[in-house]
Order: C-alpha cells, then sequence, then structure tokens
C-alpha cells in the first residue's frame, strides 16, 4: 500500500484516515476529471501553437525569409525554455513544505492569462501580412516562451502532486491518459479539416484563405483557454475536498522542517534530489530515451513518407496521407497509456526490462528509413529500390505509439513507487534514539515516521522523470534534424 495511504489528515481536531476508498463517489469523480484534465491542459497552449502555424505564416507573408523559418524558431525557443524552466521548477521541488496546488493554481493563471492575451492579439490583427514582421516573430517569441514557463511549471507540480497521492499510480496514469486523448483530438480535427479541403476541389483566393485561418486559430485559442478555465475551477474545488487536503497539500511538521516557505531552494533540497535521482536512475533513463527516440522520427520523418501507390489511389493527396498516419500514432499512443491501467500485470516495473525495451525501440529509425520517404519538391521517391508498403508504415507508427505510452505510463508510474520504498528502508535502517553525527540530518530529511518523507520522494520523484521527459523531448528533436541530414 502506498505511503501516502497511511497518513492522517485532521478534521475537526481529530485524527482520521482518509483512504480513497472512503472518499464519496462525488469527490472521486471530481479528483479523477481533475487530473484527466490536468493532462489535457498541459499539451493544448503547445499543440494550438503548432496547429495555427498557417495563421501565422499569413502574418509573415511580407518576408518569405520568416514564413519559410519562423516554425522551427518557434519550435526551437519553446523546447529550450521548457528545459531552462523544468530545471527550475524541479530544483525549487525538492524542498518539503511545498504547497504544490497552489503552484499548480499558479501555473494555470499564467497560462489563462497568456491565452487571454494572445486571443486579443487575434482579434485586433488583420488577416493580411503585419507591418512589421521580425517584431511580430519577437512576440510570438515571447508568447512561446511563457507558455513553455507554465506548462513545464504546471505539469512538473501536477506529475508531482500525482505521485505524492498515491493509489497505485491512478492519478500519474490518468494525467497520461489526458494527454493522449489531447494528442488524439488534435490529430482528428486536423484529418477532418484536410478531408474537407481536399473534397472541395477549389482553392480559397489569398484573402479569403487568410481570413479562414484567422477564424480557425480564434477558435483553437478559445477552445484552449475553455479548457484551461474549466481545469482551474475544478482544482480551486478539489483542492477543498478531504482527500487533496490531507495527502496533497504540506502539513504543518513539513512547512515547519523546511523553513521559510519563500525559500526555493536549499541544501536538503539538493540531496533529496539528488538521493531521489539515484533511486531511479533506470527510470530516468528510460522516459528520457523513450521521448528521444520518438520525436527523433515522429512527426520529422514519418511526415515525409507518402503512398506507395499510384495516382489513381485517394492517399496520393499528401496531407491526407499524413494526417492518417498522425491519427493512427496517437490512437495507439493513447491505447498504449491505457494499459497499465487495464491490468497490474501490464504495469512494467522492473528498470531492468524497462530500460531494455526503451532501448529496443532503437529499430524503429531503420525501419521507418525504410518507408518511402520522399522530400520537399520532390515529385515521386527520393531514392530508389524496395520501399515498405504503406501498411508495414502504418503498423510501425502503431508500434512506436503504443510503446510510447505503455513505457512512458509505466515509468512515471513505478518510478515514484521506486522512490517511496527506498526512502523507507533507508528510514528503517536510521537510529530511532539519540541520533549522532549526520543521522540527526537524516532523520530530518526523512521525516519523522517515514510516511511524510515517503510521500515527499514520490513527489521529488515524479518531478524529476517530468524534467526528464521534457529534456527526452528536446533532445529527440535534435536527434530529427541529424537523421533528416543523414538519410
Amino acid at each position: 500500500m502506498a505511503a501516502t495511504e497511511r497518513q492522517h489528515a485532521r478534521v475537526d481536531g481529530a485524527q482520521e484516515p482518509v483512504q480513497w476508498e472512503s472518499c464519496s463517489p462525488r469527490e472521486q469523480l471530481d479528483v479523477s476529471l481533475t487530473f484527466l484534465l490536468f493532462g489535457m491542459s498541459m499539451l493544448a497552449p503547445f499543440n494550438t501553437l503548432v496547429t495555427a502555424s498557417e495563421y501565422f505564416r499569413d502574418a509573415f507573408s511580407t518576408s518569405p525569409a520568416l514564413a519559410s523559418g519562423f516554425n522551427s524558431g518557434l519550435m526551437f525557443v519553446y523546447n529550450a525554455a521548457s528545459v531552462l524552466f523544468s530545471v527550475l521548477a524541479t530544483l525549487s521541488g525538492g524542498r518539503k513544505g511545498l504547497d504544490i496546488p497552489r503552484r499548480i493554481q499558479g501555473a494555470l493563471q499564467l497560462l489563462i492569462g497568456t491565452s487571454v492575451f494572445v486571443i486579443g492579439t487575434v482579434l485586433l490583427r488583420p488577416s493580411e501580412g503585419v507591418r512589421f514582421p521580425y517584431a511580430y516573430f519577437a512576440l510570438l517569441l515571447v508568447i512561446a516562451c511563457v507558455y513553455a514557463a507554465g506548462v513545464s511549471y504546471f505539469q512538473n507540480a501536477a506529475m508531482g502532486m500525482a505521485a505524492k497521492l498515491g493509489v497505485r499510480g491512478k492519478f500519474v496514469a490518468l494525467v497520461f491518459s489526458g494527454q493522449g486523448i489531447q494528442g488524439v483530438l488534435v490529430s482528428a480535427v486536423n484529418l477532418v479539416s484536410v478531408w474537407l479541403a481536399s473534397g472541395s476541389g477549389e482553392q480559397d483566393p489569398p484573402n479569403v484563405a487568410a481570413d479562414k485561418n484567422r477564424q480557425v486559430t480564434l477558435l483553437l485559442f478559445v477552445s484552449t483557454l475553455a479548457l484551461l478555465a474549466v481545469t482551474y475551477v475544478l482544482l480551486l474545488r478539489t483542492q477543498k475536498g478531504r482527500f487533496i487536503t490531507a495527502h496533497g497539500r504540506p502539513d504543518a511538521a513539513e512547512v515547519a522542517s523546511s523553513g521559510a516557505e519563500s525559500q526555493t531552494f536549499d541544501r536538503q533540497a539538493w540531496d533529496t534530489i539528488v538521493r531521489v535521482q539515484k533511486a531511479i536512475l533506470p527510470w530516468s533513463f528510460t522516459i528520457l530515451y523513450v521521448f528521444a527516440i520518438t520525436l527523433a522520427v515522429y512527426p520529422s520523418l514519418t511526415s515525409l513518407v507518402r503512398t506507395v501507390h499510384g495516382a489513381s489511389s485517394p492517399l496520393q493527396n499528401a496531407s491526407l496521407f499524413v494526417g492518417i498516419g498522425f491519427l493512427a500514432f496517437n490512437g495507439a499512443d493513447l491505447l498504449g497509456r491505457h494499459l497499465p491501467g487495464l491490468s497490474s500485470a501490464l504495469v512494467l516495473r522492473r528498470g531492468a526490462l524497462l530500460v531494455a525495451s526503451a532501448l529496443a525501440r532503437t529499430l524503429l529509425i531503420p525501419a521507418l528509413l525504410a518507408c518511402n520517404l520522399v522530400w520537399p519538391g520532390s515529385p515521386s521517391a527520393s531514392r530508389a529500390g524496395w520501399r515498405l508498403p504503406d501498411s508495414a508504415f502504418f503498423a510501425l507508427l502503431v508500434v512506436l505509439g503504443v510503446t510510447n505510452g505503455w513505457l512512458a505510463t509505466s515509468t512515471m508510474m513505478t518510478g515514484p513507487e521506486v522512490a517511496s520504498t527506498a526512502h523507507m528502508l533507508r528510514s528503517e535502517r536510521l537510529p530511532t534514539h539519540e541520533p549522532t553525527d549526520g543521522a540527526e540530518d537524516e532523520q530530518q530529511l526523512l521525516g519523522a515516521d517515514g510516511s511524510t518523507g515517503q510521500s515527499h520522494d514520490s513527489a521529488v520523484a515524479a518531478m524529476l522523470l517530468s524534467f526528464e521527459l521534457v529534456l527526452g523531448l528536446t533532445v529527440g528533436s535534435l536527434g530529427g534534424f541529424a537523421l533528416l541530414a543523414i538519410a
């Protein structure tokens, strides 16, 4: 049983156990839905920026250089800022006494405020190109950095809170499921849009197309704002409940041991981070490598694959073929994220097995390179010779997606449990009376009875894994550029 499930909370001045099973169905539904929305909200800002690329490209119609390269620059700045802010969030999250729900609340406020600002810029900016494209590009970079900061702190704290609540990784799985659902929704909307556009057989004049892009972008950002607002309101309600109050917020002992609440980093926080990182090293490698491999090939490489069939095939439409591929990957990824929740037997727990499975995914790179890659501007396959059929390509996308979701969710579910177990074993070895030398400091780090320290170590482990996930995404993006250069 998770350590947090053995904790007690003060209710009306008395010590009363607050178990997940003892919560009302309404509270269970609210908490579960909150974490599901957490996962969806984490990806919504980034997905919106990516999906609105045609609207931003219209803004740079007066600058061909920016029109062709702004997207790469925007994504690079977003990823770099995400790594930086994830480091800061992880370091500050290592101290005890951190009010994680309050940090999530602050991050959501930042994301909501930024979304309101962006909606304002869409309403005020005309559909045609802007007069000062480089100034507008600088504004986009600032927006990307602010979004990255909010998402980094949000994701780091939400994963820490999910791990701290315990319940056998239930809430971690819900966060990852929410991310998968968001990915499927975005892919489905994109595919429907492409299908409708291809079915019309007519191309809109530039001014009409720009106006449509503006309307779609406005709808995207309004939808993102609505999602963030609903998540925020639900968080305000759930954090007042018995379960979150008992397990998700710091108690008086934690606040007292951490010193001043305004302190963001100290020696104890660093010692905790180092100790937990050593305990979960195989899990850290797994989450980093899984996303590095995924981002190295998806979407940079997979978006270049085209059908091997002739001109009579409806899949000859490149946008339609790529859209189906996106939906196949995201659907498989969602399935993989759900597998650990179907049965405990499907949860990969051993560090060696996770590492081996992550390394095995490297074989997907040469397999996808053997598909029908077509470079921009080329009417047919860029290289002669036998290429894998379409069915094999989509099968590889399904394998890529299922293994990505399955390994990532298993890692995030079990890594915090490993940190909690390591803490318990370490606490049992320390003297309980008259500590000497460094034992007293160790007991302060571990917690008086071990249970508080266990839940704290679980939260720190989740924050570290969240950071390494972001680092894996960044490494994978750079790896994608390298693959395109040598392919």
